[in-house]
């Protein structure tokens, strides 16, 4: 029996920390799993969710790629992102390795009144990197009718990567000055990895193992030595 927990005790130890993309990590940029439904073709991309969706969805973003640039349209329900404020609010989506705010890169639609404006801001595990901000298209086109808010911008090629990477998305406040505040409701995040620059998609990334797994690996080893 012990010969039989010592072995076991470090494959479960193994299967504990690398588990697969999904996990809550309110620690690492807070990002939670969600049922994404992702299809493409060579002329658009989309994302929705939920599942299906293709009106009326809590989040939704298509993206078509040209020879410079790549236009983006990105929509969803405020209400479903825990937001009550409509005057000046954050719509967003980021790729990072892991799927998390840690050395990601996000690309925000904000609407401050009536005016809309967009950027692209290097982001790290408790929020914004200061100074990193780069303003995408001035022409972005953006409207709020019925709860959603929806933008269409476009984005340089140069401000995209072809590294295939899981995405997060959410929304949040922003101040009358149009300073991004921390998002009300934890991001969701895609199961897939996959990049605008590239029709391939590939299946789901996996996390980073946390102390607190670290930790746990070490105590199940001990515990399994000294029986």
């Amino acid at each position: 029996m012990k010969a039989l927990l010592l072995f076991a005790l470090p494959y479960l130890c193994l299967l504990n920390v690398v588990r697969c993309h999904g996990d809550s990590h309110h620690d690492d940029g807070g990002v939670t799993p969600n049922n994404v439904q992702e299809t493409s073709s060579a002329a658009n991309k989309l994302v929705a969710d939920p599942s299906g969706c293709t009106d009326q969805c809590t989040f939704k973003l298509s993206w078509q790629k040209g020879e410079t640039l790549t236009k983006v349209e990105i929509s969803g329900i405020l209400t479903e992102f825990r937001l009550t404020n409509d005057e000046n609010v954050w719509i967003a989506f980021g790729f990072s390795k892991y799927g998390t705010m840690t050395d990601s890169d996000i690309y925000l639609c904000l609407k401050t009144g009536a005016q809309y404006s967009t950027k692209k801001v290097k982001g790290y595990s408790h929020g914004l990197e200061q100074g990193s901000d780069k303003v995408l298209d001035a022409s972005v086109v953006g409207s709020y009718q019925d709860g959603i808010l929806s933008c269409s911008y476009s984005v340089p090629n140069t401000e995209l990567t072809d590294t295939l990477q899981p995405m997060f998305y959410g929304a949040g406040p922003v101040t009358a000055s149009g300073s991004v505040m921390t998002h009300v409701k934890v991001p969701s995040t895609t199961s897939e990895k996959f990049s605008f620059l590239s029709n391939e998609v590939t299946g789901g990334g996996s996390s980073p193992p946390t102390l607190s797994r670290v930790v746990l690996c070490v105590l199940l080893s001990v515990v399994g030595a000294l029986l």
